[in-house]
């Protein structure tokens, strides 16, 4: 019994470490999304310049990179959500067996 304890605070840790894991991970999916909405607008600000069209590929580029940054973001948002209900299905059975075991 005296280990239990110890797996107790290193399942914690563990958690602590997950939680901060994804924190980076969709703190980086707002910045992918800012980052196709501002260089899709460049894009198309600097092909205005180029082709003297302003404000049409300005435009585009913009609405470019909001559907493609969007389509991106909820693709990931979505595959961030199935990991949290995969993690918490695990997590509840691993809670059941902690419980088994100490009876």
């Amino acid at each position: 019994m005296p280990l239990l304890p110890f797996i107790r605070r290193k399942k914690r840790r563990e958690a602590e470490m997950e939680a901060g894991r994804n924190l980076y991970r969709i703190s980086g999916m707002g910045m992918e999304l800012t980052g196709a909405i501002v260089g899709m607008t460049l894009l198309g600000l600097l092909a205005d310049h180029w082709l003297d069209t302003s404000p049409w590929l300005l435009i585009t580029g913009a609405a470019v990179g909001l559907v493609g940054g969007f389509y991106n973001f909820l693709k990931q948002a979505l595959r961030e959500n199935r990991r949290a209900l995969r993690d918490v299905r695990s997590g509840d059975k691993d809670t059941h067996d902690d419980a088994a075991a100490q009876r």
